[in-house]
């Protein structure tokens, strides 16, 4: 669906090491919007899924609460979490980067998908897995929600520059064109040794936004 060398530059450019406020660094809303904007740019239907994860193994648990997560659906019966990696989190939770319930062995552990969320969160015999709840659906078209990706991502708080401000109004359109392009394999990753590789993606996609376009233009006629 979409190669694991794009979805690992994807994920390479937005996370960050874990916060001491429960931020896991995952940037998964950020994640849901690019995916399924090359996942249309493709020629895939798909959602993007707002909801919890927890992840389970042993005692040791982790409840994306009050921040909730974000993934895709894809076709109604896939889904893909490109934003989940537990790099950091290895002392912990075995090592991962990728989510998608058509791959499984991609995954140390097994994918539970539910309709609603549970009943309770405290629930100390929960089997080792990765538990995802959906709260809410969204189907998005795809050139508007790169043009203002707030319609799903939080806005920061008020005097912190956002994504927009910082990179360009059309840095989104830029990112769904660099993975795309990984994607489709005409462009290689982003070298690792870039202080910022947003930046990186904001200085090197010059007229994302046109060829973006032009390529959900001709997807849509599919």
């Amino acid at each position: 669906m979409i190669r694991y060398s794009a979805l690992k530059e994807l994920n390479l450019i937005l996370h960050e090491a874990p916060g001491e406020d429960g931020d896991w660094g995952w940037f998964s809303r950020e994640h849901a919007v690019i995916v399924d904007a090359v996942l249309q740019m493709l020629g895939h239907p798909t959602v993007v899924m707002d909801g919890l994860l927890i992840m389970q193994d042993g005692t040791h648990s982790l409840a994306t609460i009050p921040l909730g997560h974000a993934w895709n659906m894809i076709y109604e019966d896939r889904l893909l979490d490109a934003s989940v990696t537990t790099h950091h989190m290895t002392s912990h939770f075995k090592e991962f980067s990728r989510i998608d319930t058509k791959r499984p062995a991609d995954c140390p552990y097994p994918i539970h998908y539910s309709e609603k969320l549970p009943d309770t969160i405290r629930k100390p015999d929960r089997p080792a897995g990765l538990y995802y709840y959906r709260k809410e659906s969204f189907s998005f078209n795809a050139a508007l929600l790169l043009e203002d990706p707030y319609q799903f991502i939080h806005k920061p708080e008020p005097g912190t520059p956002d994504l927009l401000e910082s990179y360009g109004r059309d840095i989104f359109f830029k990112l769904a064109y660099h993975i795309y392009l990984v994607q489709q394999g005409q462009a290689k990753p982003l070298s690792t040794s870039s202080d910022d590789l947003l930046d990186a993606v904001a200085t090197s996609r010059s007229g994302a936004r046109k060829k973006v376009l032009a390529i959900l233009d001709g997807s849509a006629g599919v």
